[in-house]
């Protein structure tokens, strides 16, 4: 299979005897790229699979050039925003950002630090001070923005 962002080759995932994917061999390159398909075709599956969040069945997968799964350098390379988001109500923006930002390891102060330097570069200091992260964080494109600044930090 070519080498690519992301390399599929006979990749199954089976929920006991129900198929979430069966036998998809794809090769995804850089840039922008859409993944549609009806309700059950299995892109959840997939993605959950790319993200190393699930192990397959049968056949591999890798991520810039390398096995996915259980592959925690890896993991702090690539950054998802799943379908549904979750936050807690009680944590300021702020708080939130720096707990994503503890995910990967580091003291407190490292960690705000570099939660203030991800939400100043999607220009949201000023709505960072709203006293709730959904009151902070006007639009789902704007947690994103976050999301990014916080997965592109990751990576320097």
């Amino acid at each position: 299979m070519a080498a690519g962002l992301v390399a599929a080759d006979h990749l199954s995932k089976w929920y006991g005897q129900v198929i979430g994917l069966n036998d998809v061999s794809v090769t995804v390159p850089t840039g922008i790229t859409g993944l549609l398909g009806p309700n059950g075709a299995g892109k959840s599956t997939f993605m959950k699979l790319i993200t190393g969040q699930l192990r397959p069945s049968k056949g591999t997968i890798s991520v810039l050039g390398e096995p996915i799964w259980q592959n925690p350098a890896l993991y702090y390379r690539i950054g998802f925003c799943p379908e549904q988001d979750a936050f807690y109500e009680r944590m300021t923006g702020l708080e939130w950002v720096t707990a994503l930002m503890r995910l990967n390891g580091g003291d407190d102060a490292t960690a705000q630090a570099a939660a203030k330097r991800a939400i100043d570069e999607v220009d949201l200091t000023e709505a960072i001070k709203s006293e709730r992260y959904e009151d902070a964080a006007r639009t789902r494109d704007e947690i994103n923005q976050v999301k990014q600044a916080f997965n592109q930090q990751t990576t320097r």
